[in-house]
């Protein structure tokens, strides 16, 4: 049994509580988008909300994945995100985590971002900003004797105010990938776009362990299949990092 197997068979489960379940159907939900199934994680969010909508426990203080898997997987599925949510927020109340964030997901749809946009594509169109004093000063220097700190205060700066040439410049002339996974991820998106796709796919194998769940049913980084940008640089030795990291011991209700 593979571990989104043995995720759907407790997500599935309807005799125990909520907190025994949601927390499996999260993380599935997580793998069903790395099986390209984005349809089945939509309808895994939805089935896990309305099913335990009257005891919810924790459920509701949620946002991530379900969120995600609720607007993107609606427009995987065809069917109008708006709607959807309108629908599926009769059984939320309003005064939920949940609740207030899909009610804003749902007035903020297409005003002005698409799906994905709501889920971190901005961060490839807002417009950039100058640099920050240290930052900057460091741009003005030889990028090929920066120290490691320096490069680190470098790219994290240059990805804070949205300027990938500097980035990108310091790639060039240190010949060193960025080592954490939002600057990182952040550059590879800017080269898919410039058709710099196997570059892209390097950057991202190399920054993998440095990606970490922020919850214990937080098993794989979604932004890498979900974003347009991102998923034309996911390779199979990506695929085979990010799958060899997934760890479902400490999730509630499947140990």
């Amino acid at each position: 049994m593979t571990e989104l197997d043995r995720l759907l068979e407790v997500a599935a489960r309807r005799d125990r509580s909520a907190d025994l379940v949601w927390p499996a159907a999260a993380a599935a939900i997580e793998l069903l988008w790395w099986y390209d199934r984005g349809s089945d994680a939509r309808r895994l969010a939805e089935v896990t909300i309305r099913d335990f909508a009257a005891c919810p426990g924790d459920l509701f203080v949620q946002r991530v994945p379900f969120d995600e898997a609720l607007v993107v997987g609606s427009v995987v599925d065809g069917l109008d995100p708006v709607g959807f949510l309108a629908g599926l927020l009769d059984v939320i109340p309003d005064d939920t985590v949940l609740g207030k964030h899909l009610g804003w997901l749902a007035e903020n749809y297409g005003r002005p971002y698409d799906a994905v946009g709501l889920f971190g594509g901005f961060e490839w169109v807002y417009p950039s900003k100058p640099l920050k004093r240290i930052p900057q000063a460091l741009s003005e220097r030889d990028l090929s004797s920066l120290d490691d700190a320096e490069r680190f205060r470098l790219y994290s700066g240059a990805h804070h105010c949205r300027q990938y040439p500097v980035a990108r410049r310091l790639l060039d002339e240190s010949g060193e990938f960025p080592t954490r996974w939002a600057e990182a991820t952040w550059m590879a998106g800017h080269m898919v776009e410039d058709g710099e796709v196997e570059l892209a796919s390097d950057l991202i194998l190399h920054v993998v362990p440095d990606w970490h769940p922020f919850e214990v049913w937080d098993v794989v980084p979604t932004n890498l299949v979900i974003q347009p940008r991102l998923r034309p640089a996911v390779t199979p030795e990506i695929r085979e990092a990010v799958f060899r990291r997934v760890d479902i011991s400490q999730i509630p209700g499947v140990a």
